[in-house]
């Protein structure tokens, strides 16, 4: 039995590509950046109308996935509802759960800035009595 010279593979995808969707949300503008699975797209701001984004996504992504997030405020859920029933995953978020680093806003951790003191003073003489017990 001969062998064909070329074989013909057909891609079968196991995983849609997926297109993320970051929205600042404001009355008179929206600032968006989209980002796919594997790289950055663009950031872009438009006017405060849903089928200016809609019509945007579909022509440049048709087969993506869309996860969308946006800040919950004073303009509402509407947009939420809106691509929810595209088919979207949308989530909207409280600002006030922002991840924070451990020590932003903690008292004992305000230091002067390096630009007040030596940059190559020891940070460990200026911790709190307290804590220079807990970390020795």
């Amino acid at each position: 039995m001969q062998l064909p010279k070329f074989v013909i593979m057909k891609h079968q995808f196991t995983a849609s590509p997926k297109l993320y969707i970051g929205m600042d949300i404001h009355k008179k503008s929206w600032s968006i950046h989209l980002r796919t699975d594997i790289s950055d797209h663009k950031s872009m701001t438009i006017p405060p109308n849903t089928a200016i984004l809609e019509r945007y996504v579909f022509e440049n992504f048709p087969d993506h996935e869309v996860h969308l997030v946006y800040e919950s405020g004073c303009c509402g859920f509407w947009v939420a509802r809106y691509f929810l029933n595209l088919g979207w995953h949308v989530k909207v978020v409280n600002p006030a759960d922002k991840l924070r680093l451990a020590c932003e806003g903690c008292q004992s951790c305000r230091y002067p800035n390096d630009e007040q003191t030596n940059v190559s003073e020891n940070r460990f003489d200026r911790l709190p009595q307290s804590e220079q017990a807990a970390a020795s």
